[in-house]
């Protein structure tokens, strides 16, 4: 099965890469329409979310843009794991199409070492070394953020808010249901005022 966090990312670099080319209108239909899974006002929904991602290269690092289209992938493919398999076909007729060797296989693997990296690979071997993984919630709308954080470990969803800007924070919690909300934010310094969540 193909990793999320390594699908995400490939299609994201595959996207970028064709929406300054010649094939964007391709990729931009062909991506819609199965991101849509054949719901017409869905694929109306995906196509302006890609012109936005489009749009925001003219004014922010395509890093950022990166990311964010990254974050908002994984989270597609966390909901509908049935999208893994054509979206990596999809991406691997993009990359072609957009003159990038495709990847064969996306794969993780995770070793875990203090202070050092050590990495043994033998014939032809493409090592990517990189942090740990980390769910990208800018990218996610409020809703999609309130399922991921009620669905993962109190411990995670609170590390998850510590690293949130926190007026991201405030919006994200703001779909949170009461009761999960009082527990994220249990470990808050600060006084909570009395009636904050919404019933």
């Amino acid at each position: 099965m193909v990793e999320i966090g390594a699908l995400a990312g490939s299609a994201a670099t595959a996207i970028i890469s064709a929406m300054a080319g010649d094939a964007w209108s391709w990729v931009r239909a062909e991506l819609s329409k199965l991101l849509a899974r054949s719901d017409k006002a869905r694929e109306r929904e995906e196509i302006a979310r890609l012109d936005t991602f489009r749009a925001e290269l003219a004014t922010v690092a395509e890093r950022d843009v990166h990311n964010r289209l990254h974050g908002y992938i994984e989270a597609r493919l966390g909901d509908d794991t049935a999208l893994r398999d054509p979206l990596f076909a999809l991406i691997q007729k993009i990359y072609i199409e957009v003159g990038i060797d495709p990847p064969d296989v996306l794969t993780a693997q995770q070793a875990n070492a203090s202070n050092s990296v050590v990495v043994q690979a033998g014939g032809d071997a493409n090592v990517v070394v990189s942090a740990p993984h980390v769910i990208n919630f800018t990218a996610m709308t409020g809703q999609e953020a309130a399922r991921r954080l009620e669905a993962m470990s109190l411990d995670d969803a609170r590390a998850a808010l510590a690293n949130m800007d926190p007026a991201l924070a405030a919006r994200r919690l703001a779909f949170v249901g009461p009761a999960r909300a009082r527990d994220l934010l249990s470990n808050v310094d600060e006084a909570l005022p009395p009636n904050c969540w919404r019933t």
